[in-house]
């Protein structure tokens, strides 16, 4: 899970959105029993990391749930939750390294074990 700074939040999600996208290609790659923990792992990542989670950014993508967050002081930030696949593997050390030239920055990162992740995946 990463939450990267500069974006804005839209509202705190009421329910959980899966975008059509992401449930296809979750579906296709066999990850079904990823999706289906994905709402209590949102959840818990809010609690842990104290931020509110508005609904995802739609149309979505095909490996990652991703949806505006804030944290307590108001920082708007997006919350990006993926399963692994090898494209991913080494977004995050990327990220860290260009710290917001010409890319998103980087602020958190959790290596979390859930169903279908393994640690340094999400």
């Amino acid at each position: 899970m990463w939450l990267l700074s500069g974006t804005r939040m839209v509202g705190v999600a009421e329910r959980f959105v899966i975008p059509d996208d992401l449930a296809r290609a979750a579906a296709g790659e066999g990850r079904e029993d990823w999706l289906a923990e994905l709402p209590a792992l949102v959840a818990r990542i809010a609690a842990d990391w104290r931020i509110e989670v508005g609904d995802p950014f739609l149309p979505g993508g095909m490996t990652a749930w991703v949806a505006p967050a804030r944290d307590d002081a108001g920082t708007d930030f997006a919350l990006k939750v993926g399963w692994p696949h090898p494209e991913a593997e080494r977004e995050a050390d990327g990220l860290r390294t260009w710290d917001g030239a010409g890319a998103v920055r980087l602020c958190q990162v959790s290596e979390l074990a859930a169903a279908g992740a393994s640690p340094g995946s999400v």
